[in-house]
């Protein structure tokens, strides 16, 4: 029995629709693949934290993920087709435009690194090049290597540091620790002279230096014990402090013949009480000390409030300081009138680490043979 031919026609029909229908399937199904690995490849830019940039030998920009979009002020999609010079500087632009024309000539990658709104960029323009070695697109990665510089520069400054703790450790400690020999070999002989008067005047000089060896490591604890964690913040009164401390450094001040006045009030702050009466001891100390050669001493202490902080000062008819000596007053193991200041050099470091270390500030002013005055900020209490 013979099929009729249009049933034969029907289902060639069917089948090329059939293909056609498998082929639709396979392309959606093909394009869906791209789609997601667009999606995907958009994905992993997105998450890294460095700006990634793809552009053209004009510097157009091809692709460029979420972070490089926010650190030049645009969005990624928006950005796509425009120059990427045109969201730089003006000069900044002229510069990179010449590294660009140089990656291009040469074929070679371009690395480097510059300063933007305070961050420290470490930059790379990478080249890509086609089957006949030109350059036909260029990859930009820009890391932001702030936090890595100021780790640099920390940890230089603490070498330096401890470079200059070891000659001022090894000077200071040999000091009392020869007096210390000289007096034990003088009392020796004098015990075997039957001398007690000598006797009794060696043991007396070397207490005094084994006092002098402890006020030493005293003040090196404080020192080291300024740039630690700070405690638990609470609300302080600094007039209660300093009142307190007038009281217990009574006999030395009566000693210098020193006047010292609490100006106003003091307003409550929010700090390690620890540490700021550790502050307020040592801008005491340096103020007694540098005020010494007046003949009549006069210390002031007193405050005034700014927005969210309090700021205080501590200021001394003594000596005073040049300008150019201000910040360096600051810095650990630094003396410099070894006549005038006494000790180790830590006093105003210790305070220093003290008010950083609760997110303070501290700064001198002062007026040679007039006397300085040292600021410091403290958090305001909530009232």
């Amino acid at each position: 029995m013979r099929e009729d031919p249009r049933t034969e026609e029907r289902l060639l029909e069917d089948l090329a629709q059939l293909q056609l229908q498998e082929e639709q399937v396979e392309s959606d199904r093909s394009e869906e693949a791209v789609r997601e690995d667009k999606e995907t490849l958009r994905a992993l830019l997105d998450a890294i934290t460095d700006s990634v940039i793809l552009m053209d030998t004009e510097g157009i920009i091809l692709t460029i993920n979420k972070t490089g979009a926010n650190r030049l002020g645009g969005a990624p999609l928006s950005m796509v087709g425009t120059d990427l010079h045109g969201y730089l500087p003006e000069e900044l632009s002229k510069t990179r435009r010449a590294w660009l024309d140089e990656v291009i000539e040469s074929g070679e990658p371009r690395h480097f690194t510059d300063i933007r709104d305070g961050m420290h960029i470490e930059s790379s323009l990478i080249p890509i090049l086609d089957g006949n070695n030109k350059v036909r697109q260029i990859v930009v990665f820009a890391r932001d290597v702030t936090d890595h510089i100021m780790l640099e520069e920390a940890l230089l400054a603490r070498s330096q540091e401890l470079e200059a703790f070891g000659h001022t450790i090894s000077h200071d400690l040999r000091n009392p620790l020869s007096v210390i020999e000289g007096y034990a070999l003088t009392a020796t002989g004098a015990i075997e002279e039957g001398s007690r008067e000598i006797v009794e005047e060696s043991l007396e000089s070397i207490t005094k230096a084994v006092r002098r060896l402890e006020n030493f490591i005293e003040n090196l604890l404080a020192y080291a014990k300024a740039g630690t964690p700070e405690g638990l913040a609470s609300r302080v009164e600094p007039t209660e402090v300093v009142e307190g401390l007038l009281e217990e450094y009574a006999s030395r001040i009566r000693a210098a013949g020193a006047r010292i006045d609490i100006v106003g009030d003091l307003p409550a702050i929010r700090v390690d009480r620890m540490r700021f009466e550790q502050v307020m001891v040592n801008l005491l100390d340096n103020a007694l000390k540098f005020s010494s050669r007046n003949p009549e001493p006069k210390i002031e202490i007193g405050a005034k409030k700014d927005g969210g902080r309090i700021i205080l000062r501590m200021s001394d008819n003594g000596i005073g300081i040049d300008g150019q000596l201000w910040e360096m007053v600051f810095e650990p193991f630094k003396r410099f009138s070894v006549s005038e200041s006494p000790g180790l050099g830590i006093g105003l470091s210790t305070v220093r680490r003290a008010v950083i270390g609760w997110g303070g500030e501290v700064w001198m002013e002062s007026v040679p043979g007039r006397g300085s005055t040292c600021y410091f900020t403290a958090p305001a209490a909530d009232d």
